[in-house]
């Protein structure tokens, strides 16, 4: 049985400075901080274009919203960006409530997310 706050945050490289994370699990209170930890981590490394894929996402806090709020800041600042694929139910249901459904640039697959930073 999975833990009430479990999430899992896998890595690929897509060439040069972009990378995709997907997320699955709860990002809330208990877990935002590890998410966090990982984005900047790749922040610190030169990576500055980030495609976040939620679709594995089965619940989302104010306080998960806020690391993906943060990690968006920090992306433009450094001239990159911070996408997302697939939000699920959950997370497009907290984005709504929280007005933040406009400010985030979502994408139907990774492929067209990747797309999104090379111009294709």
């Amino acid at each position: 049985m999975e833990k009430a706050s479990e999430l899992k945050v896998e890595t690929r490289k897509c060439g040069g400075k972009t990378v995709v994370l997907t997320i699955h699990g709860v990002l809330d209170a208990h877990t935002s901080s590890q998410l966090e930890r990982r984005i900047f981590k790749l922040f610190d490394s030169g990576v500055h274009k980030i495609v976040a894929d939620l679709s594995g996402v089965k619940y989302i806090s104010s306080a998960g919203a806020g690391v993906l709020i943060s990690g968006m800041q920090e992306a433009s600042e450094k001239g990159g960006d911070f996408v997302f694929v697939k939000p699920s139910t959950s997370v497009k249901e907290l984005f709504d409530l929280l007005g933040l459904a406009s400010m985030f640039k979502s994408f139907p697959s990774v492929s067209e997310a990747i797309a999104h930073f090379t111009g294709r």
